[in-house]
């Protein structure tokens, strides 16, 4: 059957549309709907990265063949790597716009934040892109267990199961040294740091006092409607949401880690691709000592 690249631009978009679609309720911007927002940037990054186990396959046949096309003469190790680097680059942008097109649209994310977003997003694609390749050398099933072990383990010490400073070492390295920790961080300050959210209602200790429905006024704010409506009291804006989302995920902080995040995000892609480049360079020069064939007699 012959590829269809139409077809699978549907499928990619068909994919990327299901968390947008499912949380389609994020779009109204109430009090109920804060937490539905981060699971909704949750999986737009998650699902993608997931996919990049299929890749270490793909990659690891495209290993193969250019192990025999680099000893055969026709090309050497590093004009491979750098076309292939050359066309990863812009192409992770593109996936990235893939998924955060009709993000945006769907879920009605504030759209100045879309160039940050769009390089965090390609920075992370980036990171398991690289790892991908890193794990196909090799045998092909083994690299695709290495691959979703980490996305796996990304996942639970992103700060949102549990908060990673409290776990014991040495498995609290897993906190610092996966990728989705730091990408999270400044992913969910870029979709809140310009938000305004209805449900909240301004208050003081004197006013509190006169509302039948306010229990607290800590934060300068509360919800009206009783015990329920403020467990689900987030904040009326950017700042008070992130503030109030710390107390309960450790990845959520009000101040601004963009660079840092970046910067850490990159480094982590280029010590995979480091890793893939010695592997690469490694395989395609070593070469078997021929045997002396037992027939002959010295």
């Amino acid at each position: 059957m012959a590829f269809q690249p139409e077809a699978a631009q549907v499928a990619i978009f068909t994919a990327f549309d299901q968390p947008g679609i499912i949380y389609i309720e994020q779009r109204n911007t109430t009090q109920t709907n804060v937490l539905q927002r981060i699971f909704s940037l949750f999986w737009t990054v998650c699902v993608p990265a997931g996919f990049g186990a299929l890749g270490v396959v793909v990659f690891n046949i495209e290993a193969q063949l250019m192990h025999a096309e680099i000893r055969g003469g026709m090309c050497s190790t590093a004009a491979f790597i750098l076309a292939n680097t050359a066309i990863q680059l812009p192409m992770m942008f593109v996936l990235s716009a893939c998924v955060l097109t009709p993000t945006f649209a769907l879920g009605n994310w504030e759209w100045e934040t879309f160039g940050d977003q769009l390089l965090l997003y390609s920075a992370n694609f980036l990171v398991w892109e690289s790892m991908a390749q890193c794990f196909s050398i090799g045998h092909p099933l083994v690299g695709m267990l290495n691959y979703v072990q980490n996305w796996f383990t990304s996942l639970l010490f992103c700060g949102f199961v549990f908060r990673g400073t409290e776990v014991i070492w040495p498995f609290r390295l897993f906190y610092y040294i996966m990728p989705f920790q730091w990408f999270f961080n400044s992913a969910i300050y870029n979709v809140f740091s310009s938000a305004s959210y209805d449900g909240t209602v301004a208050c003081n200790a004197t006013s509190c006092l006169l509302a039948d429905d306010c229990t607290t006024c800590e934060r300068g704010f509360y919800c009206p409607g009783g015990g329920n409506a403020a467990l689900q009291c987030w904040g009326p804006d950017g700042p008070n949401i992130l503030t109030s989302g710390h107390v309960s995920y450790e990845v959520v902080t009000p101040e601004n880690h963009f660079a840092r995040n970046l910067i850490i995000l990159v480094a982590q892609a280029a010590v995979y691709k480091f890793g893939f480049i010695l592997q690469m360079a490694q395989k395609s020069t070593a070469c078997k000592v021929p045997k002396a064939s037992s027939n002959v007699r010295v």
